[in-house]
């Protein structure tokens, strides 16, 4: 219980360090990038080999997000707030589907956390070209599985590492390449 006590006491202070490095410098969009690929990789490189996305992980992804549209925009910022909600809401809403007509979940918690957390980040105009992203690299890798895959293509598919491609992609368009 130690350790998981020391864990979330680094995690806090690394936390407070990066708010304030936000606030701070609010035009470095370079930080911002750093900030969110280490946390999509993280999230992305765990998803791939457990078919689990930490609740802390997608939390501080959540916040950070929070602070850096916040600090970029902070008129803006319910909108934000707004997409947070809906991405999470409509993973939450497809997986209740999905259980009702198959019987069984296809999208875990994580991924509508995830894909919540990336709303902070996006804002509504990102979203649905993440998603879109996502789905096509997730569909493009599901065939590949079909063909290859001695199960017939029964594999499962982690799908955050595909948001995270997708949100990464959105994130570089919209403030690397602009």
């Amino acid at each position: 219980m130690t350790n998981h006590i020391s864990a979330w006491s680094h995690l806090k202070t690394v936390a407070i360090a990066l708010g304030a490095l936000i606030l701070l410098l609010p035009t470095q969009s370079l930080l911002h990038t750093a900030i969110l690929f280490a946390l999509l990789a993280a999230i992305a490189w765990i998803d791939w080999r457990t078919y689990r996305i930490p609740n802390i992980l997608s939390l501080t992804l959540l916040v950070t997000g929070l602070l850096v549209s916040f600090a970029t925009d902070p008129a803006g910022i319910y909108l934000h707030v707004l997409s947070a909600l809906l991405g999470y809401g409509f993973f939450r809403l497809v997986d209740v589907g999905y259980v009702h007509l198959r019987g069984r979940t296809g999208l875990g918690m994580g991924d509508a956390k995830l894909f919540g957390a990336i709303g902070a980040w996006l804002g509504p105009e990102g979203m649905v070209p993440a998603l879109f992203i996502a789905a096509i690299s997730a569909l493009i890798y599901g065939l590949y599985q079909l063909i290859v895959s001695p199960n017939g293509g029964n594999d499962k598919i982690p799908f955050g590492p595909f948001l995270a491609i997708g949100a990464f992609v959105i994130w570089g368009w919209s403030h690397i390449l602009t």
